[in-house]
């Protein structure tokens, strides 16, 4: 074999090895990835299992024990003594973490207390006439007539399409009307669909308490409560807000509650809200789902 013969062969061996090695080191990474995702995938299914878990450990104690138990009012309670109704995210297990929202703490978009929504706004830099506009807008998308109010719109009028129905969900305002972000936000943190009914001042948010009294006054009221010292009697004596016919002072039966699941790199979250019927009868259930998406 001449010596041509044999670097020709020597370089036929290399590119094979070459070859070879690459092929391995793809063979390798396949394999690691085939791993991680076998991992993943089984990471997933068991922050499933615990949201799941956790999930009928929350609804048994809520139909057991019952919303009304508040920090002050029951020092035993699971619920007094560890979780809160106005939306910070607590640790429920060492996988778990969940926020519960109380939802009479929220204005309702379908029958709009126009006093508080007006205050809500303009104490948040809105004008008074956006304000006005943004209401007007609210109550002819949802009425059943087709006479607009004098800042609003109905169908036909412009070219608007209007619902002329009740708001299915609350990222239906992106077609009422031309929201801000800010205001976006605002609508997204202090109002809701699925409760009717009197205004639970206890657990509503630092803006909406800013609104019914003054900034000043609502930071007391998020220090006794971060406290869990919030009681009827001194939200009365701080706020001098005594009597109001539609304040209640414990959570609703309605809540929408945030389960978040995670087991190393798997994380899920569920967001659901369900109506409580602890003294349900017959075949009727115990609670009702009004959302649940993932």
């Amino acid at each position: 074999m001449t010596r041509k013969q044999q670097g020709i062969a020597l370089i036929q061996i290399l590119l094979i090895t070459v070859i070879l090695s690459v092929f391995a080191m793809y063979l390798t990474l396949t394999a690691r990835q085939q791993v991680e995702i076998a991992s993943w995938s089984q990471d997933r299914a068991e922050a499933e299992v615990e949201i799941h878990s956790t999930e009928a450990e929350i609804l048994f104690q809520l139909l057991t024990e019952g919303t009304q138990k508040l920090s002050i009012e029951s020092s035993n309670s699971t619920i007094g003594n560890h979780w809160n109704f106005y939306g910070q995210s607590f640790k429920h297990s060492s996988y778990v973490n969940i926020s519960i929202q109380d939802q009479s703490s929220l204005l309702n978009l379908h029958f709009l207390h126009k006093g508080r929504l007006n205050k809500l706004l303009v104490k948040n830099g809105i004008d008074a006439e956006r304000s006005s506009q943004i209401m007007d807008r609210l109550l002819d998308w949802q009425d059943a007539d087709n006479m607009p109010r004098a800042n609003g719109e109905e169908r036909g009028n412009k070219g608007a399409q209007i619902r002329n129905g009740l708001i299915a969900d609350i990222t239906e305002l992106d077609h009422v009307f031309n929201l801000t972000s800010f205001e976006k936000e605002l609508f997204k943190n202090n109002a809701g669909i699925f409760y009717v009914g009197d205004f639970n001042p206890l657990t509503a948010s630092e803006q909406l308490l800013s609104a019914i009294s003054n900034p000043d006054v609502a930071q007391q009221i998020l220090t006794l409560r971060a406290n869990r010292e919030l009681t009827r009697a001194q939200f009365e004596r701080i706020t001098d807000l005594v009597g109001v016919d539609d304040f209640r002072f414990y959570p609703a039966n309605i809540l929408a509650i945030t389960y978040t699941a995670k087991i190393n790199q798997a994380v899920i979250v569920r967001e659901m809200v369900i109506s409580l019927s602890p003294y349900a009868k017959k075949k009727r259930p115990p609670y009702n789902v009004l959302l649940d998406r993932s």
